[in-house]
């Protein structure tokens, strides 16, 4: 599942699963309870799990390298030059 997507599994017997996240795609993000849910079929027959991840780091990289765009000009000898 990738992004704000989800998946539906039928047809499985009743019984406990447990849903565990793949966390080795992102260092950026944590998930909470490790990743891991549990779906109980042995008294619902309609269960639902959610792993819900939080962005613990804004950067792609380290942090040091970004860009400026610079919307209508550029940059010449430290002035703006804009044009409208």
């Amino acid at each position: 599942v990738q992004g704000n997507g989800e998946v539906k599994i039928v047809g499985l017997p009743t019984g406990t699963y447990t849903v565990t996240e793949n966390q080795g795609w992102s260092w950026r993000y944590e998930a909470q309870n490790n990743g891991v849910a549990t779906a109980d079929l042995n008294t619902n027959h309609a269960a639902a799990v959610t792993i819900t991840n939080t962005r613990t780091n804004p950067y792609w990289l380290s942090g040091d390298n970004y860009a400026v765009n610079h919307v209508g000009g550029i940059k010449a000898q430290g002035t703006f030059v804009g044009s409208n």
